[in-house]
């Protein structure tokens, strides 16, 4: 009943006050996108218009059209792939029909972006009042990424640890439960049911048009696990010129220059094949592709055998309303362990691994969502969606390492946009998460999760735009006395000064609630033991920012600087630890107070047309602010201790010399060493105290035969570690080793 209420709310406040605009006072915008230098058309190019729904893409003569809309001032934001983001100013208040011809500069280093995470809708990422990153599919190509976690590890500020992902030192080492960053395929949450973590390999990489990041607590909007910010994953959508793509690729992995290291005579390699299909027919839209992937590894005993399907089909019920569906599958067959033998035999299990062990999982994805256009402008948004995860080892059923899961999330969310005023913007909506584990080594639990939201959006002076908004949830796990509410507030600034520099500033709240496997876990793996801990509260986080951001014109040169201070404050943080009865039992528990301060500085440039250049500069201080008298067990002396598992300094750096057909790029990342971890590793892991900082040099040559020949042909030749440098992914584990991979990619 009180889901009832609060939609028959929602309706009313849709509909309540509005205008029902006559058919006189609709009118059209149409026109051409060109290449501001060649004047040749642009396929495929997007315009888009700020604050509503209404967009298109142009056809193969770069046409558009957008018809039977308010005749309004509209700002567009137009943009291609290889060109620069334009903003443009539309004025359909004189005539019910305008022609505009929209000319594009091409850029090979990108300073602007469009995207739809921030404030879940679309806009400039200039106006957004919080730090943000994009990764475009050219980025992705080029860098041969398999896994969407190979492409977050070029993001400045971001960070993993095996699967668990780490913006501005959110997160450390927490055996791959609880994402502390909320993780969204267009807008759809994907995080498992059980373990509340991101399996990377049900993401269709083939098919992906960017990945946004947003950095800092997000749970206003997003809710649970946007504790230190929020990764969505744009899907492609399907194209008005039929495209045929096939990418296959092939490496080998460099042998150990340490003889205590080599368990083979033999060179591992990996190789993959992907293959995709996309066209519009009229209202009717489809996009098709499968991949295959098997990778021998760098290491003993891990191989892994993947393959993925992936489909979305997108159908215009009429020129107001659109139905997208979307269905994936991903399965992976893989040998696994957690920590190395020794130093010694880093590439090696341990002696007590079973290697007749082979474990197999699988993703099914399948979503819909259906969004409909008023004719005031307003719109609003349906989705829901099923994400099922399986995970099974082939042991024997009464085997005690014998480890099953199901898990199903079902989410379901209903969102308004409403142009109250001329320069008022407010979305609000209603969100429902149900969780339901069936699993040996968690038990069989059922965990709801029920939020509604609300933001408000004013321009109420020229370029200054003023966000303010809140959320709150409440969550129950079956069985449980008590449930949890939280209460999410955001607020935020961001100006577009008259004299070139856009400032930003914002605060907001995060929370995770614990997963089921966090709370109920009951399982022992490699030596280690995991019991369960009921009393888990949630996660929380304040995080404050203000930043600072400018493109700069210097002869002929351009260079684009972005400046952020950051303060993350976490409280109640989940960890695990070493119960105090037994040296190899986990228990994880509520331990964790701690505060991280910061500086991110990002600069790009493009050197006398010839030579790009990319720097991304980190610096953090996580601190341990855990006060002994504050909790429930005893626990070691940490106040004022650097946090666990964090690196202070993050470094990225990326340079691009293109010649014409052929183009050359080198990936630099360091990270410095990680200062504190837990001690009492070294009484189960052999040299669990040995690191290194991370200081890993990539490069690339890219041949583009389309431009010298009718060949639709990209040959890319990649190394990745090329100077097969030696550090610790996590305790015990070796990082990737040098590999070299041959890619080519055709498109017709």
């Amino acid at each position: 009943m009180a889901v009832n209420k609060l939609l028959y709310i929602l309706i009313v406040l849709l509909f309540s006050g509005r205008t029902i605009f006559a058919e006189n006072d609709r009118g059209t915008i149409a026109g051409r996108i060109i290449d501001q230098n060649t004047k040749s058309v642009l396929p495929g190019a997007t315009i888009r218009l700020e604050g509503t729904a209404y967009g298109s893409l142009t056809n193969k003569n770069g046409e558009f059209q957008i018809k039977n809309i308010r005749r309004m001032k509209y700002n567009s934001i137009i943009t291609y792939v290889g060109y620069e983001t334009k903003k443009l100013l539309i004025d359909l208040n004189k005539d019910d029909s305008l022609y505009v011809t929209i000319e594009l500069h091409e850029e090979i280093i990108h300073t602007s972006e469009v995207v739809v995470s921030a404030n879940k809708r679309l806009q400039s990422v200039q106006d957004v009042p919080i730090s943000m990153s994009v990764v475009v599919s050219k980025e992705l190509d080029e860098r041969n990424i398999i896994h969407v976690d190979e492409a977050l590890i070029y993001i400045p500020g971001v960070n993993l640890v095996r699967d668990q992902v780490s913006i501005r030192g959110s997160s450390g080492f927490a055996l791959g439960l609880g994402s502390r960053v909320a993780f969204l395929m267009d807008g759809m949450p994907l995080v498992s049911g059980d373990q509340g973590d991101i399996k990377f390999d049900a993401i269709p990489i083939f098919n992906l048009d960017r990945i946004e990041v947003v950095k800092g607590a997000g749970s206003a909007l997003y809710g649970t696990g946007a504790l230190g910010g929020v990764i969505n994953i744009i899907t492609k959508e399907p194209k008005d010129i039929p495209e045929i793509r096939l990418q296959t690729y092939g490496g080998i992995y460099a042998k150990p220059k340490y003889g205590q290291w080599n368990y083979s005579d033999k060179t591992s390699s990996f190789e993959g094949l992907n293959a995709g299909y996309s066209e519009k027919l009229g209202p009717f839209g489809i996009i098709v592709s499968g991949g295959l992937n098997k990778d021998e590894s760098y290491r003993d005993f891990d191989e892994s055998h993947k393959w993925n399907l992936f489909s979305k089909i997108k159908y215009d019920i009429s020129e107001r309303s659109t139905v997208n569906v979307i269905g994936t599958y991903a399965y992976d067959n893989f040998e696994n362990w957690v920590y190395w033998n020794s130093l010694d035999s880093a590439l090696i299990p341990p002696s007590t691994a079973d290697r007749n062990v082979r474990n197999t999982s699988t993703k099914l994805t399948v979503s819909g969502e259906g969004r409909h256009i008023f004719k005031n402008g307003d719109f609003i948004i349906l989705r829901s969606g099923l994400f099922s995860t399986d995970f099974h080892n082939n042991l024997p059923t009464d085997s005690a390492e014998y480890h099953s899961s199901q898990a199903n999330s079902i989410n379901s969310e209903i969102q308004v946009s409403n142009k109250i005023f001329e320069n008022t913007l407010l979305t609000y909506g209603l969100n429902h998460v149900l969780n339901s584990v069936s699993a040996n080594i968690y038990g069989n639990k059922i965990q709801n999760i029920l939020a509604g939201y609300f933001q408000g959006e004013l321009s109420f002076i020229n370029n200054l735009i003023l966000t303010a908004g809140a959320r709150i949830d409440y969550e129950k796990i079956n069985g449980e006395d008590s449930n949890n509410f939280e209460f999410s507030p955001k607020l935020g600034l961001s100006f577009t000064s008259p004299w070139g520099p856009i400032f930003r500033t914002s605060f907001g709240r995060g929370f995770r609630a614990a997963t089921v496997a966090e709370k109920y876990a009951s399982l022992k793996y490699n030596g280690f033991s995991v019991i369960p801990n009921p009393e888990l509260i949630p996660e929380v986080s304040w995080s404050y920012e203000v930043g600072v951001n400018q493109l700069l014109n210097i002869g002929k040169t351009q260079l684009f600087y972005d400046i952020s201070i950051f303060q993350n404050d976490f409280s109640n943080l989940i960890e695990p630890k070493f119960d105090l009865s037994s040296t190899s039992a986990i228990i994880f528990n509520n331990i964790t107070k701690a505060r991280i301060q910061g500086i991110e500085i990002n600069v790009k440039t493009m050197l006398f047309n010839a030579l790009g250049i990319e720097s991304a500069l980190t610096y953090m201080d996580p601190v341990d602010k855990t006060i002994n008298d504050s909790m429930k067990i005893p626990i070691d002396t940490t106040f004022n201790k650097t946090l666990k598992y964090r690196s202070k300094i993050l470094w990225y750096n990326r340079l691009i010399i293109p010649f014409d057909f052929l183009e050359f790029q080198l990936d630099h990342r360091y990270m410095s060493m990680i200062e504190n971890i837990d001690d009492r590793l070294i009484l189960l892991i052999k040299d669990s105290d040995k690191r290194v900082p991370v200081n890993v040099l990539d490069a690339r040559l890219i041949l583009e035969l389309s431009k010298l020949t009718d060949m639709p042909l990209t040959v890319t030749l990649n190394a990745k570690n090329l100077l097969n440098y030696y550090y610790i992914e996590m305790v015990g584990n070796l990082a990737p080793v040098r590999n070299f991979s041959l890619q080519v990619e055709a498109m017709w």
